[in-house]
């Protein structure tokens, strides 16, 4: 059963995410606004030649889509406020799962559970959550492999579990939650927004997400959440 977040040294856990918020925040801004500047730069250039300036504009849009993304999820975040209902939870992985792109021949499965899922939570933030954690698990894949999503009861509750076959595990032989390994020495899980923001809004939900090497390598992700009237969540 999920022990509330908020009962757990909330005046530690809040600043601690909010540095993991503004400080991935800050390196995606960082980094997406230098190559911005870098492209505007080579587009400046009397050389550049038509083909080079439609491969730079292309580019410049993928930039700011992600800059889009950042400041939606963000306010996605921002909004996650105490107040949550009843929410489909297969429902929100369908639809979170289907936004996504996958390259490199990568895709994502999801073994939908028998009967319809009720967690408690907010509809956005969940879905934010189940996204970036299952765009990490697609990017830091290794080419022509599959994520596989599936939902699995937790005791009263219910948590996603999301496997990925990626090269690099965490720097961890035990689950732990990402809050930990974040804040310890794992910084490719720490500078990602994504799992930033999604762990942050899960906390808000109650709720927390874990990761462990996966049973056949990889890295293994889970949701935790509150079950709609389990006990943990009245």
């Amino acid at each position: 059963m999920i022990v509330l977040a908020r009962a757990r040294h909330v005046d530690t856990v809040m600043p601690m995410w909010t540095r993991l918020v503004a400080g991935a925040a800050a390196h995606d801004i960082n980094n997406l606004a230098q190559g911005l500047y870098n492209l505007l730069s080579l587009g400046s250039s009397p050389g550049a030649s038509e083909e080079t300036l439609t491969r730079y504009v292309s580019l410049a849009r993928a930039g700011i889509k992600q800059l889009q993304e950042l400041g939606r999820d963000l306010r996605t975040l921002a909004d996650n406020d105490a107040t949550q209902g009843p929410q489909r939870l297969d429902l929100l992985c369908a639809d979170a799962l289907a936004e996504l792109a996958p390259t490199l021949g990568r895709s994502v499965a999801l073994a939908r559970p028998p009967e319809p899922v009720v967690v408690l939570g907010r509809g956005p933030a969940l879905r934010m959550t189940i996204q970036a954690v299952a765009r990490y698990a697609l990017s830091s894949s290794v080419a022509d492999s599959q994520v596989l999503v599936r939902i699995a009861p937790d005791g009263a509750d219910v948590v996603v579990i999301v496997d990925a076959p990626t090269a690099t595990p965490p720097r961890t032989q035990a689950e732990k939650t990402l809050k930990d390994l974040m804040d310890g020495d794992d910084q490719a899980l720490a500078s990602d927004a994504g799992l930033v923001l999604a762990g942050a809004a899960l906390w808000t939900c109650g709720g927390e997400v874990r990761a462990a090497p996966g049973p056949e390598g990889g890295i293994r992700f889970k949701l935790c959440l509150r079950r709609a009237g389990s006990r943990a969540s009245s």
